[in-house]
């Protein structure tokens, strides 16, 4: 594991103070997972300035086949989708959702992952108190960057199945399923073939990381939440999950903004594991181990 202390979050007031800087992209990244259209919420209102990020097709690449809901995208795409939604990839980015930072946090992966310099606005949109506007993105599309991403890749920071289906075996991973609990149990699944958890993954929900607010906890108890299930400094190495690859990136980005420690990402979840009919898959709370592969 990565261990580097950066930046992750920004305050609504900190925002606020910035807001009208040119070097500052701000981008809305709402997206739900029962069938509502963030691009809706962004018209009804959202930050001034804030250009609208589309998880789908912008934060992921639907072509790519059996590697889950949400495919992350080559590093070009990534790059032009920004460019599209005229933000910079050489700013300062700033990206916020209504949901704590879970869908934010692909952005922020994704972003930090190549390089570029991107926050979270802590409490989303909720705790932003001066004001929104209102219709479609003002934003033009630019046509270069003077961003370079030199050698990164997404690859760096992943396992895909395979890998991670070899290392549970190996035992040389620790698993965290940030999706809700009764997902994990296998008691609901709205989207996937199959209900469960990955075998040995422990129940690790990003919701648990944030008070009533939407806002994280503070450093402290965050790191309290990792040590109570994984050693982040001397433990095996961590993997974050979720459905699709999305809420994972939220268990990273807390683990970076209160330890400096950054997870490994599978980046297909369990939406690519399920699909696997090769693989098992564990219903209950005994999160079961190797074995049951």
């Amino acid at each position: 594991m990565v261990s580097k202390i950066i930046a992750c979050t920004i305050s609504a007031q900190e925002a606020l103070e910035r807001l009208g800087d040119e070097t500052l992209e701000l981008v809305d990244c709402r997206w739900y997972l029962d069938g509502r259209k963030g691009s809706e919420a962004y018209a009804t209102g959202h930050i001034p300035g804030a250009a609208f990020a589309n998880v789908d097709t912008h934060l992921a690449d639907l072509s790519i086949k059996d590697q889950g809901r949400h495919p992350l995208p080559s590093e070009d795409h990534f790059i032009a989708a920004m460019l599209r939604i005229g933000v910079d990839p050489a700013g300062e980015i700033l990206a916020y959702d209504d949901s704590g930072g879970s869908i934010a946090a692909r952005l922020w992966w994704m972003g930090t992952q190549l390089g570029m310099k991107v926050r979270v606005l802590d409490g989303g949109i909720q705790g932003w108190r001066y004001g929104l506007e209102s219709g479609p993105s003002q934003r033009e599309p630019l046509g270069e960057t003077t961003f370079s991403r030199g050698e990164k890749r997404f690859a760096d920071g992943i396992l895909t199945t395979d890998d991670l289906a070899e290392s549970i075996r190996a035992k040389t991973v620790c698993v965290l399923d940030a999706r809700a609990n009764e997902r994990y149990l296998g008691n609901f699944e709205p989207i996937d073939p199959r209900s469960g958890h990955i075998p040995s993954a422990i129940s690790f929900p990003s919701a648990n990381l944030l008070d009533a607010s939407q806002h994280f906890l503070d450093r402290a108890a965050i790191e309290n939440l990792f040590a109570e299930v994984v050693d982040l400094h001397q433990g095996p190495e961590v993997v974050t999950s979720c459905g699709s690859g999305i809420t994972a990136c939220h268990l990273i980005l807390a683990s970076q903004h209160a330890t400096g420690i950054r997870p490994l990402l599978y980046a297909g979840s369990f939406s690519a594991w399920s699909h696997r009919e090769d693989l098992g898959v564990v219903t209950g709370s005994d999160p079961g181990s190797g074995d049951d592969l």
